[in-house]
């Protein structure tokens, strides 16, 4: 059905690129996007794609701004496993250490045999807690801490993967902390050593003067929008996607070659996802040694080199090494889904663009 009103699409693309103009606005007019939304792509270092329109609050009529701010949800594990290539980049951390080398506590139940890139890659077979992580417990990192070393895995380490969505950014807090000289949180650590050094307006827990830029959350699940307003300052936010795309752009235009070919093109997991297969969703993750999503359907062909993170509702941001290509996807109308239709269009419009120009 199509809407009623006019979207306010904003933005710009460069010469080549109009289809992708062309896909953001029929998304929103076929009622696919349904409030609002910003998509960005770099190439070659240079931003050929920012594009915003829709609502940050439609009931309110409130349009979507260059300076939005949206709940990203799951893109951040992406940024988390930048945060530990830094470190291992730096010589503070190594991937096939032992986490109990830095974490001592971290060994109970057999989980003295995880390492670094276990962890990362969502093979520490925690992605589960028993305890009730409210959010005074969630204030409290050494408390936090001790929940996670005592859990037990939930398979044999070293057996397999399952998708550490709940766990995975507290395992990184936890272990960063305890790397870090000056024992910064992931979101401490982003903020100094990558955030305000590149200019990218993302956050990992969201200051309060910020809040008031964040798009309100329409979601078919009625408790989500709740949730996200009690735990707003433990959230992930961006502005337009164009900084989030700049996260890998940076990454990617500075490689340390060994580094990089192992954090990057070695993909260490493979078959199905234990945690994923177990709710029979067509979306099953893999990962490379680094701890980055890779494979389909955000790789067109075997032996692509594509790194990035989907996040729940829609999200999404990834980076393509081969083809110089980083793209990113933020809505505020959070919809479920295996692999979502609306960022999907605008990346397969991307790389026609792409395809045409290198002709």
């Amino acid at each position: 059905m199509a809407l009623t009103q006019p979207m306010n699409i904003a933005g710009n693309v460069a010469p080549g690129f109009e289809l992708v103009r062309e896909r953001f606005k029929e998304n929103f007019d076929c009622g696919l996007e349904e409030n609002g939304a910003a998509f960005s792509a770099y190439h070659e270092g240079k931003l050929v794609v920012d594009l915003r329109g829709g609502y940050a609050d439609k009931s309110c009529g409130y349009v979507w701004r260059d300076d939005t701010l949206a709940v990203v949800f799951s893109t951040t594990k992406g940024v988390c496993a930048l945060c530990i290539a830094i470190m291992v980049d730096r010589g503070l951390l190594k991937y096939d250490d032992p986490v109990v080398a830095h974490w001592p506590e971290f060994g109970q139940h057999g989980k003295d045999a995880v390492t670094v890139e276990m962890l990362v890659a969502h093979q520490a077979g925690v992605p589960l807690v028993d305890a009730d992580l409210d959010l005074d417990t969630l204030r409290d990192r050494a408390k936090v801490g001790e929940i996670l070393a005592r859990e037990k895995p939930r398979w044999p380490v070293g057996a397999g993967h399952g998708y550490h969505m709940f766990t995975h950014g507290l395992l990184v807090d936890q272990l960063l902390r305890r790397v870090d000289p000056h024992g910064r949180t992931v979101g401490q650590f982003f903020a100094e050593e990558v955030a305000g050094p590149f200019g990218i307006d993302f956050h990992i827990g969201l200051a309060r003067p910020l809040q008031h830029r964040v798009a309100r959350i329409v979601s078919i699940e009625p408790t989500l929008s709740d949730k996200v307003t009690e735990y707003k300052t433990w959230i992930n936010a961006l502005t337009s996607p164009a900084s989030r795309t700049r996260i890998f752009k940076e990454f990617l235009s500075r490689p340390n070659p060994p580094l990089f070919a192992f954090v990057v093109q070695r993909q260490v997991t493979s078959g199905e996802d234990k945690v994923v297969g177990y709710l029979a969703s067509k979306f099953q993750p893999q990962f490379t040694a680094g701890g980055f999503y890779t494979g389909a359907p955000y790789c067109r062909s075997e032996g692509d080199v594509v790194i990035g993170s989907p996040g729940y509702g829609g999200q999404a941001a990834f980076a393509d090494a081969a083809r110089k290509l980083g793209w990113a996807y933020i809505t505020n109308s959070v919809k479920p889904r295996d692999v979502d239709e609306r960022s999907m269009s605008l990346m397969e419009a991307t790389y026609q663009c792409l395809d045409e120009l290198c002709r």
